[in-house]
């Protein structure tokens, strides 16, 4: 997946919480690059990870 953050720390929470999900595992950056745009520097990013096709049941 490529996005843009506002922030490192905005690419490594969203990495913490794609780990967390039982949705995806495997979570990798594989790049990330700052880029000025408009006065703010934003940060590229490029993360690979595997989806999880069952999820078990989470008990409630």
């Amino acid at each position: 997946m490529k996005g843009t953050g506002l922030s490192e720390d905005d690419v490594a929470e969203l990495m913490t919480n794609l780990e967390a999900s039982h949705y995806y595992k495997k979570v990798r950056l594989k790049v990330t690059k700052q880029k000025a745009v408009s006065g703010l520097r934003l940060q590229n990013f490029e993360i690979s990870c595997q989806v999880e096709k069952t999820v078990a049941k989470v008990n409630k």
